[in-house]
């Protein structure tokens, strides 16, 4: 059978063209563009996040709840590590000064830190155990007497009330005071609490939830020693595991950064709480012994105030004087006048004394930002946020000023905030003028440009030379 050659060209012309495309859906089939893959895991994200968010808003009471509930599963750690982070001073100076001497050849010794690990416990011990040793009789002598003298205590209330309505007859007709109605209903009250006996039921069941709760928090105080002993003695290790799952996880420069900051954090922390805690221990020994000396009462009371709110920068005396001023007005109001010329002298010694020589300017904040930070930290998280709040707000601000710094130079702008007090104006070479008062006669500008920095009167000799060399 005869075939024509022009069928035979045009059958392998399809054939040609079949194939092409056969080979060109198969590229197509497998090419992989990673740009279309990135605005999708984008995409991806955000509906995530988005997702997480409302969830976030609409079961905020779960979600905490939750939260609450893994806190309180972790609390023996959290108790640990907070016990472990206040210990480390105590441990450090055992084994750089009393254990110095054991195997120095050796950079980590495991006797050294056995025994340095121990004496900081049994130390730790020893000064809880006879601090609660003085402190209880004492604080339950002290409330005994209190209570025993409440009834003396009205009594001579209403005896000064009547004396002082005789004496101004005026004020009980301004305030319309019924005194007699007021104690009498107050002596009632006092004298019919076996009345409620029958609600016993539920007095024994609140006090048992509260004994429970106290057995609880001294059950994870015990494993929160144990599991301190065990993160003191391999700390470098704890330290040295966290450093390589960050490593492991996240660039390096941002882990560089991670851990500087967490040094900056861990140095102002340890440093600003030892030496409060130092600072509120002395000033509280220095008012038990002039409370002793001025015969004030209840001085173990008010010593254990005085120290818990010394903790708080500022206002933490004054809040503590408040309620010491008032358990001494009831006894002796003459007493309570030289209580409080003795919390003035100590505050007085310990602002311009006490405080500068344990704690100097540690934090690097003005009063302004300390007062800043009490309120805003004690605002969110009461009596805690009140002691933790000024070093965390100084590592907040010390970052801050980083930035704020690093951003400056790179513009290659000053990083002084005092020159910018007297800045004039900006020129438009990228240069700021800057107006430094010497004295009062007398005004010498200053010119920052980003290459250098030098005075303005040599700049423009150096241009007035330039202009006279063209000449």
């Amino acid at each position: 059978m005869f075939v024509s050659p022009l069928f035979i060209d045009l059958e392998a012309n399809l054939i040609y063209h079949e194939n092409n495309k056969k080979k060109a859906g198969a590229n197509m089939k497998f090419k992989w563009d990673k740009s279309y893959f990135g605005i999708g895991l984008t995409a991806f994200i955000v509906i995530a996040c988005s997702i997480l968010f409302y969830l976030l808003i609409n079961r905020f009471d779960v979600i905490w709840d939750g939260i609450n509930f893994v806190l309180r599963i972790l609390m023996p750690m959290i108790a640990g590590m907070v016990i472990a982070y206040l210990l480390n001073p105590l441990l450090n100076f055992f084994e750089k000064t009393c254990f110095k001497k054991v195997q120095p050849q050796l950079k980590y010794s495991k006797i050294r830190r056995v025994l340095s690990v121990t004496s900081t416990f049994l130390l730790a011990l020893l000064l809880l155990t006879g601090f609660f040793w003085l402190l209880i009789p004492q604080l339950v002598e002290s409330i005994s007497g209190l209570v025993d003298q409440i009834p003396r205590y009205l009594n001579q209330a209403k005896e000064f009330t009547d004396q002082l309505l005789k004496d101004n007859p005026s004020l009980g007709e301004l305030f319309q005071i019924d005194i007699a109605g007021f104690f009498s209903s107050l002596q009632q009250v006092l004298n019919g609490i076996g009345d409620y006996l029958p609600a016993m039921q539920d007095i024994l069941n609140g006090a048992t939830q509260g004994a429970m709760s106290v057995v609880n928090s001294l059950m994870n105080i015990f494993v929160g020693f144990v599991v301190a002993i065990y993160l003191l003695y391999s700390k470098e290790r704890f330290a040295g595991q966290s450093k390589k799952v960050l490593f492991a996880l996240f660039p390096r420069n941002f882990t560089l950064k991670t851990i500087d900051i967490l040094s900056q954090t861990d140095r102002m922390f340890s440093g600003y709480i030892f030496g409060k805690v130092v600072e509120a221990f002395c000033v509280a020994v220095l008012c038990f012994i002039g409370c002793t000396i001025l015969d004030i009462p209840y001085a173990i009371i008010i010593t254990v105030i005085m120290f818990v709110f010394n903790l708080i920068p500022f206002f933490g005396p004054f809040i503590g004087a408040i309620p010491c001023t008032l358990l001494i007005l009831l006894v002796d109001p003459l007493k309570a006048l030289w209580f409080v010329i003795l919390i003035c002298v100590l505050q007085q010694f310990d602002g311009n004394v006490i405080g500068p020589m344990i704690l100097g300017n540690h934090t690097g904040l003005t009063s302004f930002w300390i007062i800043f930070s009490i309120f805003l930290f004690g605002g969110l998280f009461g009596f805690v946020g009140m002691i933790i709040g000024v070093p965390t707000f100084a590592v907040i601000y010390s970052l801050i000023r980083a930035l704020v710094e690093k951003r400056l130079r790179q513009k290659g702008m000053p990083v002084s905030t005092r020159d910018y007090m007297k800045m004039r104006h900006v020129v438009p070479e990228d240069s700021l003028v800057i107006v430094e008062e010497t004295t009062k006669e007398m005004r010498k500008p200053r010119i920052f440009t980003k290459k250098q920095k030098v005075p303005a009167d040599e700049q423009l000799g150096e241009k007035e030379t330039g202009k006279d060399t063209k000449q």
